[in-house]
């Protein structure tokens, strides 16, 4: 298909989804904003098309298409009462269980309530007559959102088995298949013809396929797809009913399939505590997440709650066999996966699947768990770990964990290893911490044995009026609180590299509760522990009781001051100076992508009597996220001050220079750069454009792999080799996070800068390359031509990096300069 503009291929991937499920009838009512979905209907040749002019007419004759066919039949209409007009024909179909799909085009949802033309509000319009509601996303050109319409259809037509499916569809335009250049407004970026999202699953099938018969083509298919695997792997996520799933786990451990269970799957631990492995830990590396790579996987259960098995399911591209529940709108599969649904039990959909199998290679799964199984420590310390693992160590078999949401969770994952049959439960759905002792005390109220809640001090205070629930209730439960100062959650999010103020007093909300007061207020035993040992001595015990597992004391837990501009990312100065000390003229220096500040360590802390301050620029040293290139600026320019500086700028950290020596030219004595240019012209950008996104995805999915290909780059390999330099920038190169360069590329990098002019410099400027780069030795003779007091100087045995090759010589021309 031409890729015209994102409507366009929004509307076809719609269309083509719904005849891979079996559609073959469509009946079309005339309208403008509906025509991206019109012309993809009219042109698919397994579509039949028809055209009725009244709303309510075509409603009827649709349903009695599908009422004679059996299969679902789609009603198209543009926006407004048009809609509306649908309302008596999905009404009969509603009572006689008629499939009907109904796609409603609509406004963006920006139009609403603005008194836009046919623009009402179409969420739920017909409320309890369908079987499900759903409104799609704005179309984006997205690969996930593309895969996301793809199963949205899926669960539409599935769901229609039990009567009409509304879809809502906003649309902004252009509406017709108008080409838009890809990153304009409407176009369709980095999207492929050939993506499997655009193009859909192999041999016309479904991207999703949903069976509830064991005797389905599709489960004979899902049996084959394993019959010809080598590398399968079964991913379990939460199941209250896992424990029914303990046989079938041990069959298939030995058949040599590895198993990634989450404690909450209720396989973990006990019985089945061998054929297990907890792969968050090992995952969290994406070098492991690139090693495991199957070549089919099943899932069961909830989609995985931990986040490193999250990030290595959406890189997968092997086809999924999905158990689940019955309805298809719950389906547990957010990274929109293709594969093979099977409904029902998991139990007998698991012996449908092993019926006949092979037993795998045991190599596969020796490899496996060779890599994921961590030696067991003997570490003595305590914090939050340390009580997670004296849980696991010291309940009974019968126990039951109620753990609440954030760390606590994530953290058992980690830490707990046991042969202890131990039941896990939480909340896992739609609230971070909301009710979380509240739900845990029912579950305490109708189930066996010991059961303790595992919770951190903010959950707690959130839901301390439980405690007066329990106590009426007669709940026997140990309440376990893990005080560690208000958790550590929203410290490992982007948030807190913005601004510290607000991150310590909207995120950082530590609780001034006094635990001790609480339990004496609701009759409750109490101990407070600061070690394992005494933690150990006190877990059991018979009734209400509260454990205050003091992990972090206040004063350590508080934020500390972090050396930048308020509401700007953290770090970006690498070495700064209080403003009542800082000097009136300083040398600033800026690093190159990929590295970092300490790549300027040869010039010293100071140079030619000047203070040396190196800058940071965003989404390196660890970062995970860059700046737009006018944000950047107003960073560095908050880091530098007012006093006049000598700035200089290598690669992107030059092009950076010299575009801040030509927005704050009255703060900058002089400018240097080295391998850097004033930046692309617009049919360059766009080929460079589609180049940084591959690196920036690569950079993404595998950080080791994008360095190596990154260090390879010819331009950079031009100079003397010196391994000594080599090895350390590689080390400083390591430090990076591959979301924080592809971030830094996406906006920093030479598609995203701006045309510069030189010619508009007001200060002396000097343009540095190396003999062996030619391309910026020209490029340094034209800025330094186009600079009304520029020069180049080009340096002997050297490549691009001239400070790295010839860092003496480079000192030298910059002192001359700088005097």
């Amino acid at each position: 298909m031409i890729l015209a503009n994102i409507n366009t291929v929004w509307a076809h991937v719609i269309v083509d989804e719904l005849v891979r499920c079996g559609v073959r009838h469509a009946v079309v009512s005339p309208g403008s904003r509906s025509t991206p979905l019109t012309m993809a209907l009219a042109h698919h040749p397994d579509i039949e098309d028809i055209s009725v002019i009244d709303e309510r007419s075509a409603g009827f004759f649709a349903v009695g298409m599908a009422m004679r066919s059996g299969l679902p039949v789609v009603l198209l209409c543009t926006s407004g009462t048009a809609a509306a007009n649908y309302l008596p024909a999905i009404c009969e179909a509603h009572h006689s269980a008629v499939p009907l799909i109904v796609l409603t085009a609509d406004r963006p949802a920006w139009l609403r309530d603005s008194g836009a033309s046919q623009a009402m509000n179409q969420v739920n319009l017909f409320g309890q007559y369908v079987a499900w509601f759903h409104e799609f996303a704005q179309p984006q050109p997205s690969e996930l959102l593309l895969r996301y319409a793809r199963t949205t259809i899926d669960k539409a037509v599935h769901a229609s088995l039990a009567g009409p499916v509304h879809l809502n569809v906003p649309l902004d335009k252009p509406l017709e298949p108008t080409v838009v250049r890809p990153e304009d407004l409407g176009g369709v970026g980095t999207l492929s013809s050939s993506s499997p999202a655009v193009r859909g699953a192999a041999n016309g099938a479904p991207w999703v396929r949903y069976t509830a018969s064991a005797d389905s083509v599709d489960v004979h298919a899902a049996v084959d797809l394993l019959r010809v695997a080598t590398r399968p792997v079964i991913v379990i996520g939460a199941m209250v009913e896992g424990w029914t799933l303990r046989d079938e786990i041990t069959a298939w451990h030995q058949a040599g399939v590895p198993i990634l269970a989450e404690a909450a799957s209720q396989l973990r631990f006990g019985k089945t505590s061998q054929c297990v492995l907890a792969a968050d830990a090992w995952l969290n590396d994406p070098k492991n997440r690139e090693s495991l790579a199957p070549d089919v996987i099943v899932c069961m259960g909830r989609a995985p709650i931990n986040w490193p098995m999250q990030k290595w399911l959406a890189q997968q591209t092997c086809p999924v066999i999905f158990i689940g529940p019955s309805a298809p709108v719950h389906d547990a599969n957010p990274e929109h996966l293709s594969g093979i649904h099977i409904r029902g039990s998991a139990q007998t959909a698991s012996r449908e699947l092993r019926r006949g199998l092979p037993v795998f290679d045991g190599c596969w799964l020796g490899e496996v768990e060779r890599a994921m199984r961590v030696a067991a420590t003997n570490d003595t310390s305590w914090g939050d770990a340390a009580v997670h693992e004296v849980l696991a160590n010291t309940l009974e078999d019968g126990a039951t964990v109620f753990v609440s949401s954030s760390m606590p969770l994530r953290d058992l994952e980690c830490h707990w290893e046991t042969e202890r049959d131990i039941q896990v439960l939480f909340n896992r759905g739609l609230n971070g911490i909301d009710g979380v002792m509240s739900t845990a005390f029912g579950a305490a109220k109708v189930g066996p044995g010991d059961l303790y809640v595992l919770i951190g001090d903010v959950a707690f205070a959130h839901d301390v009026g439980a405690l007066l629930t329990a106590k009426r209730a007669a709940v026997e439960a140990t309440v376990l609180v893990i005080d560690n100062s208000g958790g550590a959650i929203f410290e490992h999010l982007p948030v807190r590299q913005f601004d510290t103020d607000v991150f310590d007093k909207h995120f950082t909300t530590a609780p001034s509760h006094n635990l001790e007061a609480i339990a004496a207020a609701y009759g409750m035993d109490y101990h407070r522990v600061t070690s394992r040992a005494q933690l150990s001595a006190c877990l059991h015990g018979t009734g209400l009781r509260l454990i205050h597992a003091v992990t972090r004391d206040r004063e350590a837990a508080a934020p500390k001051p972090i050396p930048r501009p308020v509401g700007l990312p953290s770090p970006i100065v690498s070495k700064s100076y209080p403003t009542k000390h800082r000097p009136e003229t300083k040398l600033v220096l800026i690093h190159g992508f990929t590295d970092a500040p300490d790549a300027w360590g040869f010039v010293g802390d100071e140079f030619e009597g000047l203070p040396v301050q190196r800058l940071l620029i965003p989404g390196h040293a660890g970062q995970t996220s860059a700046l737009l290139w006018d944000d950047c600026l107003e960073v560095f320019r908050s880091c530098i001050g007012d006093g006049p500086c000598h700035l200089v700028g290598y690669s992107m950290g030059g092009r950076l220079a010299l575009a801040y020596a030509l927005r704050f030219s009255k703060h900058v004595a002089s400018l240097a750069t080295v391998g850097a240019h004033a930046g692309l012209p617009d049919a360059e950008r766009r080929e460079r454009a589609d180049v940084d996104e591959r690196l920036a995805e690569l950079a993404e999915s595998d950080l080791n792999g994008f360095l190596r290909t990154w260090d390879q780059t010819p331009i950079l390999n031009l100079g003397p080799k010196d391994f000594r330099t080599r090895e350390s920038k590689q080390k400083r190169r390591r430090g990076n996070r591959g979301a924080g360069l592809a971030d830094a590329l996406r906006k920093l990098g030479a598609a995203a800068m701006p045309l510069l002019r030189p010619e508009d410099l007001a200060m002396k400027a000097m343009f540095v390359a190396g003999q062996f780069d030619k391309k910026y030795t020209a490029i340094a003779h034209d800025l330094a031509a186009r600079a009304p007091n520029g020069r180049a100087e080009i340096v002997a045995n050297a490549g691009h990096a001239v400070h790295e090759d010839q860092p003496d010589e480079f000192l030298r021309i910059l002192a001359d300069h700088i005097r």
